[in-house]
């Protein structure tokens, strides 16, 4: 069983490559890398779901699966995954973007009710290299 800076690092590196593949232009190898993130990190943010006093480690790593989830347009994933880092303590600033995303999986579920898509935003740049313990 691979721990949760490992699983962290791994959906990163797979993130990363995912990006880079779409902005190559190849959308299949893409979709499967961010898949392939997904996977990584939404078991690492699964490791914490039940530590809610693990903040704000716990809601990063949920923030950053459900947008892999949008990615993957996987709606009701990243609906789940926002939705329980909500229940924890996250930090106001991470929380305001887990109701972000917990929108935007909502509206692209039920696109009735929904104005114009977007695409999930790119991730942020990086401002200093913190390990997830």
């Amino acid at each position: 069983m691979k721990d949760l800076g490992e699983l962290h690092r791994l959906a990163m590196q797979a993130a990363d490559e995912a990006f880079l593949l779409r902005r190559q232009g190849d959308g299949e190898a893409a979709r499967e890398a961010f898949r392939r993130a997904l996977d990584c990190e939404a078991e690492a943010a699964c490791l914490l779901a039940p530590d809610t006093e693990r903040e704000p480690t716990r809601s990063v790593l949920h923030r950053s699966a459900a947008t892999l989830a949008l990615h993957c347009e996987d709606w009701q994933t990243a609906e789940d995954l926002a939705a329980t880092a909500l229940r924890g303590d996250p930090p106001e600033e991470i929380a305001e973007e887990l109701r972000e995303v917990l929108g935007r999986a909502q509206a692209r579920q039920h696109p009735e009710q929904d104005g114009p898509s977007e695409r999930p935003p790119e991730p942020r740049p990086r401002t200093g290299r913190r390990d997830v313990t």
